[in-house]
């Protein structure tokens, strides 16, 4: 599968999240039908650069996990440690000592 089918699949499957249809979804953007978010969906056409930042709000996501794909958990866990204080990381490691002790 190459970059645009994997762009296309993130569109598609975060739109049928949302319960929202091609149709609606060209409509947020100020198209006219349903065909580009079609074509982009199957990988078929690519979008300019312009286009992602309003994409991306129109599904309720960030341009990275637009983008690149959700991160996964052992990097949003990686992400949310970095920015924790010597003081919240002591008590975050004596959370989950506490919450997984003795299994």
């Amino acid at each position: 599968m190459d970059y645009k089918e994997e762009f296309g699949m993130r569109i598609k499957e975060r739109r049928e999240e949302l319960g929202m249809t091609q149709t609606e979804l060209a409509k947020k953007l100020g198209y006219t039908n349903r065909s580009i978010i079609s074509l982009v969906e199957a990988g078929k056409r690519s979008l300019d650069v312009d286009q992602v930042r309003p994409l991306a709000k129109a599904l309720e996501m960030s341009i990275d996990d637009l983008l690149d794909g959700p991160a996964s958990l052992d990097d949003q866990l990686t992400e949310t440690l970095s920015r924790l204080t010597p003081d919240q990381k002591e008590a975050a490691l004596r959370f989950l000592q506490s919450m997984f002790a003795g299994k």
